[in-house]
């Protein structure tokens, strides 16, 4: 059943995706899959919140039974809402518009699908795993109040729940400063330089109050990050294939997600998690630099094949 609900969860995902590429425009397009992102982030804080708390009164089955539910109500919303165009309209529609080309195999795909690989291995994956971890290692006294003992887990879920509170209005600004075309790359590159520049501390960091402020730094960067390959993805797909564009970066994240764990514990059992923090760091920076080079040659080329 697991296997299922991943499944449907990547098909819902993707559905939003879609959907918010095909009512959107492309000076908006950034904004609003940062409120696209904001959204379902809100949405996993309040679930989390709600499921371990009516856990306590309910079973297993119960919970999953009226969750279900709730699920199953929205279903008429879908054709009420969600505009419905014709495949033969929106070719039509993107061609006359100037805005899809003959392929959707480029190298500006492959690096935004890379950039979703990455995304998903070290945030979804390495980071999320390793979270209680690295705080485990640095939480040498325990701290207790109302004479409850806060334990790494808590403080783990907590920094987790900060991020998904402040997405709906952080994500959307960090779209909105995508839409506009001289803040792209700059944002791009804060993002991975960032994230690798602080992956790098926090796995050499040991004092545990630092480490506390670098995990919520990082989680201000994550999310910049995010929003920034989700938008590169929806921008691509809709200029080329957006079914298949986003079908790939939706794939990309997963795979990212599932080889982030695995891939950490193995390394674990041979090395420490700082060396497994700067290998991580060390991919972000590559990333970071095959963005360079592809936006330099890019520069290079462009008097070549535009006449102005």
């Amino acid at each position: 059943m697991r296997i299922f609900w991943g499944i449907a969860w990547s098909l819902i995902r993707l559905g939003g995706f879609l959907t918010v590429i095909t009512i959107t425009k492309e000076d908006s397009r950034g904004q609003y899959v940062g409120l696209y992102n904001g959204i379902w982030g809100i949405g996993s804080l309040l679930g989390m919140l709600g499921g371990g708390i009516l856990i306590t009164f309910t079973s297993v089955s119960m919970l999953s039974t009226v969750f279900s539910f709730i699920a199953c109500m929205a279903l008429p919303a879908i054709p009420a809402l969600i505009p419905v165009m014709k495949e033969k309209e929106t070719k039509q529609k993107e061609t006359s518009s100037g805005l899809i080309t003959s392929s959707w195999k480029t190298t500006r795909v492959l690096m935004v699908l890379l950039t979703s690989f990455t995304m998903g291995f070290v945030i979804f994956g390495l980071f999320s795993s390793t979270l209680s971890s690295i705080i485990e290692q640095n939480y040498v006294q325990t701290w207790s109040t109302f004479s409850v003992t806060i334990s790494a887990a808590m403080i783990a879920g907590s920094i987790q729940a900060i991020r998904w509170a402040w997405e709906p209005w952080f994500a959307p600004l960090i779209g909105k400063q995508l839409d506009k075309n001289k803040s792209q790359n700059l944002i791009l590159y804060a993002a991975l330089f960032g994230t690798g520049i602080v992956f790098f501390i926090i796995g050499q960091v040991t004092h545990f109050l630092t480490l506390c402020t670098l995990l919520l730094a990082f989680q201000l960067i994550s999310s910049t990050f995010v929003t920034t390959s989700d938008t590169l993805a929806a921008k691509v797909a809709s200029k080329t294939n957006r079914i298949k564009v986003m079908t790939a970066h939706t794939v990309m994240i997963d795979v990212g997600a599932a080889l982030g764990p695995l891939i950490s514990f193995v390394l674990l059992e041979y090395f420490t998690l700082t060396t497994v923090y700067t290998v991580a760091a060390i991919l972000v920076i590559c990333l970071a630099g095959g963005w360079m080079m592809f936006h330099t040659k890019k520069l290079a080329s462009y008097p070549v094949n535009h006449k102005f």
